[in-house]
């Protein structure tokens, strides 16, 4: 590397890198030699995200394999710091809305107070991924929903191996949850309109009725049992009388 190179820092969570990331970094080549994607983090920060920093700066060197001039990196302190120690003298940042752009023109003010040779520059994000977010994207992925379209593949593969891609489905209810529901329906149904109270005549009665009715309609819904082809239980058992 010449020392006349310009390095710029791209600093983030990249909790994990998205396809806006990985857009402004590459335009930030068009006019720096090499950008360091830096993973900010700090061991005192209570925040735990979903990828670890080790993983988020594989993910990262992995979604920019091809490209020599980008690299990734984990710092913590200061900014300006970690970028006088790079040789950098710019900051790239992405800014997608107003309220960003107030808040990241106050930090890049700062950052010059505290480093004069260090610029920031902003970028607009494409269009296409101008509502993309590292915390959107974890928050679809983890209820179930597609992210394909807002991360490269490496990300989505490790996002899938993480989290899996749909919700674990719900475990069917017990024997004993089911009789107690069906206790409650029949209970409901012996009191009747009027709330016969139990152990009366009218409410045993009601509940007998219920019970014969649940005993009656298991039956209609209980699957034959298979027999020998051509015999009771044959598919032929199904057809209406009359019907070959």
């Amino acid at each position: 590397m010449s020392t006349g190179a310009r390095i710029a820092v791209c600093p983030g969570s990249f909790d994990p890198i998205t396809l806006g990331h990985e857009d402004i970094v590459r335009r930030a080549l068009a006019f720096a030699d090499r950008v360091v994607v830096a993973v900010a983090h700090s061991p005192q920060s209570p925040k735990a995200g979903m990828f670890t920093v080790g993983e988020r700066v594989a993910l990262i060197r992995e979604a920019f394999a091809g490209e020599a001039r980008v690299e990734a990196e984990a710092f913590q302190g200061l900014l300006v710091d970690y970028a006088r120690s790079r040789g950098a003298t710019l900051v790239i940042r992405g800014v997608r809305t107003v309220a960003d752009f107030e808040y990241e023109m106050q930090m890049a003010l700062m950052n010059r107070k505290l480093h004069g040779a260090l610029e920031t520059v902003f970028l607009a994000p494409d269009p296409e991924h101008s509502f993309v977010s590292g915390t959107l994207v974890r928050q679809i992925h983890t209820l179930g929903g597609d992210v394909s379209p807002f991360v490269s593949a490496p990300v989505l593969r490790r996002l899938r191996e993480k989290v899996g891609g749909t919700p674990a489905a719900a475990a069917p209810p017990s024997a004993g949850e089911i009789a107690a529901e069906l206790r409650t329906v029949v209970d409901r149904v012996a009191r009747g309109r009027n709330d016969a109270a139990p152990g009366s005549p009218e409410y045993e009665t009601r509940f007998a009725e219920a019970l014969a009715l649940l005993s009656s309609l298991a039956k209609e819904r209980r699957p034959a049992t298979p027999a020998a082809a051509g015999g009771a239980g044959d598919d032929n058992d199904l057809v209406t009388s009359g019907e070959g």
